[in-house]
């Protein structure tokens, strides 16, 4: 059996808040659920961190605003860049704890 990265494997939500949702092309975790990015632009709903007037308010942003959500890293927008960064201190990481084996191979 192949293990998957986690990178690979979709999460029930993209983010720690279940209603945090991303625009598309803002965030590689949201932007894997391009399905719930479609329900909310045919319903009208803003994307988080959106104010578009004709529009739904972000479900979370109902509850409380923008800079207390992104209080909590695992709300924020994460660009191809940040993830490419993260990703590389990690596997830098991992590199000098098990240096010849990629670490989601370690996993059993």
């Amino acid at each position: 059996m192949t293990k998957k990265r986690p990178s690979e494997i979709r999460a029930e939500h993209p983010h720690c808040d279940s209603d945090v949702l991303h625009a598309p092309g803002e965030c590689v975790y949201c932007d894997h659920f391009a399905d719930r990015q479609r329900a909310r632009e045919e319903q009208g709903v803003n994307f988080t961190g959106h104010y578009d007037a004709g529009k739904v308010s972000c479900p979370s942003e109902l509850r409380r605003p923008i800079e207390k959500i992104n209080r909590w890293p695992g709300n924020v927008a994460t660009t191809a860049e940040m993830q490419a960064e993260r990703d590389k201190e990690f596997n830098e990481m991992i590199a000098r704890v098990k240096p010849d084996v990629p670490w989601w191979e370690t996993q059993d």
